[in-house]
């Protein structure tokens, strides 16, 4: 699994996924926060301080330009086509099914090396018009 697997605090795992897969139901986006009292949190803290939303889509929406300090969460996308128009902090999730997801990202530099797979939960996120992606496999 590219990225963190395991998130350590004070000598304690709080989350070790070291080589493990999920279903796409099971995977847990990086920006869920939870409060002291153990509530979840739907915004998203930015480096300025400000909150990001969650903006849930829908398999129809395959070209869409994204707005700054917005978390999208796309299902399982056979294309997708996403612009970015402004330096700031975009960032979206989506599934690739059974084939991989044909994505085309413009405004912003990607990693020469990324590649969409079949069977992948996907995350990009784009910081002043550069790029950069993970994703977990699904079962």
């Amino acid at each position: 699994m590219p990225g963190v697997s395991k998130v350590i605090l004070n000598g304690i795992t709080l989350m070790d996924v070291t080589g493990a897969t999920a279903t796409e139901n099971e995977i847990m986006s990086p920006y869920t926060a939870m409060t002291a009292d153990g509530t979840l949190t739907t915004g998203l803290a930015t480096a300025a301080g400000s909150t990001m939303t969650i903006q849930q889509m829908t398999n129809a929406d395959t070209s869409v330009t994204l707005e700054n300090d917005k978390f999208y969460i796309f299902p399982t996308m056979s294309t997708l086509s996403v612009t970015v128009t402004a330096t700031g902090m975009y960032a979206f999730r989506f599934t690739s099914g059974s084939t991989a997801t044909t994505l085309t990202v413009t405004g912003a530099v990607m990693p020469d090396s990324f590649t969409t797979e079949a069977n992948k939960v996907y995350e990009v996120n784009i910081y002043e018009g550069y790029g950069v992606a993970t994703s977990w496999t699904i079962s």
